[in-house]
């Protein structure tokens, strides 16, 4: 399977969550890019989830990208 991002060869692999009691599941890596897609990804992706009444937590839009900046603690 080439990767939908790069064009790299995916990889089936089988990914466990150490923190929950789900059991493990299978999808495809990319060891280029990074990439993970699984069923649940894939279904999101085709049907996103609705919003939320918390409204768009984008960092952008609410003009706070300046404070992800990384900033100097040292300064003389």
């Amino acid at each position: 399977m080439a990767c939908p991002k790069c064009g790299g060869s995916m990889f089936q692999e089988q990914f466990s969550d150490p923190f929950s009691d789900t059991p493990d599941f299978y999808g495809w890596h990319c060891p280029v890019c990074g990439l993970i897609l699984d069923p649940l990804i894939l279904l999101n992706r085709i049907h996103p989830p609705h919003a939320t009444s918390r409204g768009n937590r984008n960092l952008k839009s609410m003009g706070k990208v300046g404070y992800l900046r990384k900033t100097s603690f040292l300064r003389k």
